[in-house]
């Protein structure tokens, strides 16, 4: 009875190593296989807005993911078997639509996924301001867009938008200026809650006018006075040596017209004038600003020394909270050392140009918190 107990025990064991072997060869003998759980993944369309997806994989190997852009990430860069990926994008300000794909697997099997991503709303003119002279002419200017918008005229008749127009190139004619003094109008493009505007100011007609053409004089000497209006500087000539003009200098004021154009560029721009009549010189300086942008930076750590992140972009200048009652200058120093343990919150506010600024924080280790909702 033993031995037939004990032959049995044999026969099993042998079934079961068999058995067993033949599953594990069979798990070494699959090919790698990598597929989407759900296919419709394989295509993923994003707005211009910072946005994340979760994309489900089937797996029986070990496999990596990654994506070629910077504006998009994967995470996890890496696992084994059927997992969870997750895309993110970041926002899209180029005004232009971008796509790339993300690749999942390994050299021998993978799945990629196509990831698109609209452009934000952009517009824009390539001249906002034009001088046209008394006599008329025409204006035109370039829409840069990647939306639909509209040309709305202002509320004047001397500016006419010229007919049978197709494209993004608009041209406007402007009559004659028959008055003594310069007029100006705003062009405006809107595309919804976006509007760009055209300034068109267009120069006077040149005059000179004499309230009289005739003057009857008594025989005794004495003076006259003519009553002249004029925009132009001109010269004043007798017929003969009887009559001169008595030049008086008494001191006027009177109104400098000046016009001047956006400034696009990421700094301040700054210009001089100067009055003259030969020998007396005066100078007025001006200074245009750029458009400058305030921006927020805060976060929470524990470290007793702490230092800032790299803050890149143009212009930028500011103040460092940090969250100690001490602060500093922004760019005069980056660290900062505390007198005690805790926890801080350190806050950057600064200016910088409206093309925006790059934060890379080197060191995250004691940081708890980090605040972007103001950038």
């Amino acid at each position: 009875m033993k031995r037939m107990i004990a032959y049995m025990a044999a026969v099993l064991l042998s079934l079961t190593v068999f058995s067993g072997c033949s599953l594990l060869e069979e798990l070494l003998s699959s090919p790698p296989a990598i597929t989407l759980e759900d296919p419709a993944d394989s295509d993923l369309t994003f707005d211009d807005g910072q946005d994340s997806r979760s994309v489900s994989i089937l797996a029986n190997f070990a496999w990596t993911a990654s994506s070629d852009e910077e504006w998009c990430k994967v995470s996890p860069g890496s696992g084994t078997g059927n997992a969870v990926i997750v895309i993110s994008v970041q926002a899209n300000d180029t005004g232009l639509d971008r796509g790339t794909e993300v690749l999942v697997g390994n050299e021998t099997a993978s799945v990629t996924v196509r990831v698109f991503q609209e452009a934000d709303d952009q517009i824009s003119v390539d001249e906002d301001s034009h001088v046209v002279k008394a006599e008329g002419g025409m204006v035109s200017f370039k829409v840069l867009s990647n939306i639909e918008y509209d040309i709305e005229m202002p509320d004047v008749e001397w500016i006419k938008e010229a007919s049978g127009q197709t494209g993004t190139s608009h041209t406007f004619s402007v009559s004659p200026n028959e008055g003594h003094d310069g007029r100006t109008a705003v062009i405006r493009v809107v595309a919804g809650k976006i509007e760009r505007q055209v300034e068109v100011m267009q120069l006077q007609k040149d005059a000179i006018v004499v309230h009289g053409s005739e003057v009857n004089l008594s025989h005794e000497a004495g003076i006259f006075v003519l009553t002249v209006g004029s925009n132009v500087t001109y010269e004043v000539k007798t017929s003969a040596d009887w009559i001169s003009l008595s030049q008086t200098k008494a001191f006027e004021e009177k109104d400098l017209v000046f016009s001047y154009t956006a400034n696009s560029l990421p700094m301040k721009r700054t210009a001089t004038i100067a009055l003259t009549d030969g020998s007396i010189t005066q100078f007025v300086d001006v200074i245009q600003d750029y458009d400058a942008v305030e921006y927020v930076l805060s976060y929470t750590h524990d470290n007793s020394f702490v230092k800032l992140p790299s803050i890149s972009g143009e212009n930028i200048s500011g103040n460092i909270f940090w969250g100690d009652g001490q602060q500093a200058v922004f760019g005069m120093t980056d660290t900062h050392q505390y007198a005690s343990s805790g926890t801080w919150n350190v806050q950057l506010e600064f200016v910088g140009s409206s093309n925006g600024v790059e934060i890379e924080f080197q060191n995250l280790t004691g940081i708890q918190e980090i605040d972007l909702s103001g950038m």
